[in-house]
């Protein structure tokens, strides 16, 4: 995230850690490579982390 977004990142990569399913990580990353802005990098990390929360 960093790499690709830089510092502007910070908030979503504090986020990651909190994706401990493997298949929901891997979801993640496949969308993340496809992400084109930061906007949708972090929708798609809290997205998938809000399935998560009940």
């Amino acid at each position: 995230m960093a790499r690709r977004f830089g510092a502007d990142s910070a908030d979503i990569q504090e986020k990651v850690p909190q994706l401990t399913d493997m298949d929901a990580l891997d979801r993640v990353l496949d969308q993340l490579f496809a992400a084109g802005y930061l906007e949708e990098a972090r929708n798609i990390i809290w997205e998938e982390l809000s399935g998560f929360v009940q």
